[in-house]
């Protein structure tokens, strides 16, 4: 029998993408702990960060800017239905969660505006006039 190297398959990153849930989401109690994702961006005057939130009320959200670590914390709660009295699958998240990120630039955090739409937070920092981030390139020897 010949050995043949293994060829990356299509559904690799789908495989990946489980084996991060497991390791980096981890279990808590009868549900995986809630880790929202997100996306940081940053254009030439703003930096810009989403987080999907879904099935979180926008009143259990909480933002704060402390130095240049932003914390997103908040709440999703399970909604108890008295008249349903088996479960025979729950895969949703419930619970209180936090998120930290540091900022790339300094930014102007009074003039901050934060929307929430079906589920989703956006939160835009506008850049202050000398915030723009440092790039250095260090050469390779």
């Amino acid at each position: 029998m010949w050995l043949t190297p293994m060829r990356p398959r299509r559904d690799e990153s789908l495989l990946r993408r489980f084996f991060d849930d497991i390791f980096v989401r981890g279990r808590e109690g009868n549900g995986h702990s809630m880790l929202p994702a997100m996306d940081l961006k940053e254009t030439h005057d703003a930096v810009v960060v989403e987080s999907e939130l879904p099935g979180v009320d926008p009143q259990d959200v909480t933002v704060e800017v402390e130095g240049d670590i932003l914390t997103i914390r908040g709440e999703r709660r399970e909604e108890k239905d008295e008249q349903a009295r088996n479960t025979y699958l729950q895969e949703c998240t419930y619970g209180s969660f936090e998120r930290q990120i540091r900022l790339p630039a300094e930014v102007d955090r009074d003039k901050a505006d934060a929307t929430f739409k079906q589920g989703v937070l956006k939160i835009r920092f506008p850049k202050k006039e000398g915030g723009r981030s440092k790039r250095t390139t260090i050469e390779v020897k």
